[in-house]
């Protein structure tokens, strides 16, 4: 693989560009690459990757110091998504509406809670925010170079 062709796959957003529209005719090839066990394994390599894991366990650590006891931000989106089912579940059994004194004041608090807890891992996301994209493009870089004969297969088709 030339270094310039190297450089264009290596640059950028490989994904968004594989899946737009004019690319879709050879989509075929981009989900045998996606679902093809050398992309599970890289994905599984940049997971148990130790800096990952560092940056994860400095992630909850800092949610601790503000007061969360989270392992990882799915449980904050699981926890989120919980919470407003359960206040639309109080609507539908209690027949209020959405601006009724007593939902209008659950909704203000759970809001009030969701920035709050949004500052709190955004101000806690800083360092996997700077540090973890080098991480993965390391990895990516190397599976590129692995599956040079697929990817090189996805450009030829691009071309024709």
């Amino acid at each position: 693989m030339s270094e310039s062709k190297f450089a264009d796959l290596s640059n950028g957003s490989c994904l968004q560009e594989a899946y737009a529209p004019e690319n879709e005719p050879h989509s075929y090839l981009v989900s045998d690459l996606l679902g093809s066990d050398a992309y599970s394994e890289l994905q599984m390599q940049i997971q148990n990757d130790k800096r990952m894991i560092d940056l994860q366990v400095d992630w909850s650590r800092c949610m601790a110091a503000e007061g969360y006891d989270y392992g990882s931000s799915q449980e904050i989106k699981d926890q989120l998504f919980s919470q407003g089912n359960a206040i639309a579940q109080q609507i539908v059994e209690t027949g209020a509406r959405p601006d009724n004194a007593e939902i209008s004041e659950l909704l203000a608090s759970y809001k009030s809670d969701e920035v709050t807890l949004a500052v709190a891992d955004w101000n806690c996301s800083v360092d996997y925010f700077t540090v973890a994209p080098a991480i993965v493009r390391e990895h990516e870089i190397n599976f590129i170079e692995e599956n040079e004969a697929l990817i090189l297969e996805i450009l030829a088709a691009k071309a024709n």
